[in-house]
């Protein structure tokens, strides 16, 4: 409890250097108190349920937009009953990107079953200045390449902070409804003399520094890990009957749906008035009744009504959409994806542990829409890498190598994504 009570004063309100260095005081001490207490504490005995602290959100992660990120988190957990796996589940996470003036990511997510019957309350804080912005133009079809610029060129500094709360139901099923609200808010500081600087008249919002949300939306999620260490009966009975995910990523079978509808009103600083309707499709296809060779595909994308800033456009590129692309390196009023990834079981060595390890190949497509932009173009990229997995599917990573086929490519990084997990 140390660590969490430790890290929770980390918010926007304090001095940006104040703020780097008790993040890396409080990431040290989560690392240090997390790894010593995984552990399971029963109370005493006029209290029937038990709690748990333990390592949680491990958070190795790189990528060419942000270079190497380190972190760790911690868990706090009470048990339930038969029918739900824990009353309340509170976590924080912290991680660090070392190699750009060591930007940080801090994250609170609290799950709160026992307040109302049959639903939950999930709450979400955080803040984050190493998942950076960029703005190269609205539309489908700017490009760059021969104009001797590069993707420093295009890059805005921020700090963006997340409030949200929300009420999900029913949690006796693989999926559930929910609603709620939320705020951004949003510190941009443009690097003199780069793109967003010397065209700051182009982009929408620019002044913008906060922006509110009802949101409502759907979540269906049958994947599943394959994990291969017996878990307790308690544990496998609250997952099948409270909603809790079952798989990531890194699952080897299973259905995911995301949809969600969001309006930002105009109201406190925020004089943008939109809508946005999103949504998101995975299967993950075994090809072994055994084994983790499987095949992946997604599809998704949005739609925004109305004037929003230009950091809440529908936007493509980076390693959660578009690989081989930069980061929103696409920006409109609507976007759509496509992608599919082969994940092949190559075979297993022992180093320490014993890993499963084999092959990836993927291939992605997508386009962003402006309204009086005239342009049938489709972004597609293509490439290849390696992953490993032990036992426990927490511990899945991957490293891919990927390349985009026109002139929106990468200009002068590498396309290399290295991630615990995979990218969907």
């Amino acid at each position: 409890m140390y660590c969490l009570i430790k890290l929770f004063p980390f918010f926007p309100s304090l001095s940006a250097g104040l703020l780097r260095f008790k993040a890396l005081e409080s990431l040290f001490r989560a690392f240090s108190c997390s790894a010593a207490l995984t552990v399971s504490v029963l109370m005493l005995p006029s209290v029937v349920h038990a709690q748990s602290v333990s390592i949680a959100d491990y958070l190795p992660d790189y990528s060419s937009d942000y270079g190497p990120v380190v972190g760790c988190g911690v868990s706090l957990r009470e048990d339930g009953s038969e029918s739900e796996p824990y009353r309340y589940r509170m976590s924080m996470s912290g991680a660090i990107a070392p190699f750009v003036d060591f930007r940080y990511r801090l994250q609170f997510r609290g799950d709160f079953r026992n307040l109302f019957p049959n639903a939950a309350l999930f709450l979400e804080a955080g803040t984050s200045g190493i998942d950076r912005m960029n703005f190269y133009g609205m539309g489908n079809e700017r490009y760059y390449r021969g104009t001797g610029l590069t993707e420093d060129d295009f890059e805005i500094t921020s700090q963006v902070t997340v409030l949200k709360a929300s009420l999900r139901y029913p949690m006796n099923m693989a999926y559930y409804w929910f609603a709620g609200v939320g705020g951004k808010w949003v510190d941009l500081h443009l690097i003199q003399g780069s793109y967003p600087d010397l065209h700051r008249s182009e982009i929408p919002g620019i002044d913008e520094n906060f922006a509110g949300s009802f949101h409502i939306g759907f979540h269906y999620d049958t994947r599943d890990n394959r994990y291969n260490s017996a878990a307790s009966p308690h544990t496998e009975n609250g997952r099948a009957g409270s909603g809790e995910p079952s798989g990531d990523s890194s699952a080897v079978s299973g259905t995911l749906v995301d949809i969600e509808a969001a309006h930002f009103p105009r109201f406190f600083s925020n004089s943008c008035d939109f809508t946005r309707f999103s949504g998101e499709v995975r299967k993950y296809i075994p090809f072994s009744p055994s084994g983790y060779s499987r095949l992946v595909v997604r599809a998704g994308g949005e739609k925004i009504w109305g004037t929003y800033p230009f950091w809440e456009a529908a936007s493509l590129g980076g390693s959660s959409s578009l690989r081989g692309y930069d980061l929103q390196r696409f920006a409109g009023d609507a976007s759509l994806y496509a992608g599919s990834e082969l994940r092949l079981e190559a075979g297993k060595f022992t180093f320490i542990v014993p890993v499963t390890f084999g092959p990836l190949a993927f291939l992605e497509t997508g386009r962003v829409f402006l309204e009086g932009e005239d342009s049938s173009a489709w972004h597609t990229a293509a490439g290849g890498g390696l992953w490993f997995r032990l036992d426990n599917p927490r511990f899945t990573a991957s490293i891919a190598y990927g390349t985009g086929f026109d002139d929106g490519r990468l200009m002068d990084d590498l396309g290399i994504y290295l991630k615990a997990g995979f990218s969907f």
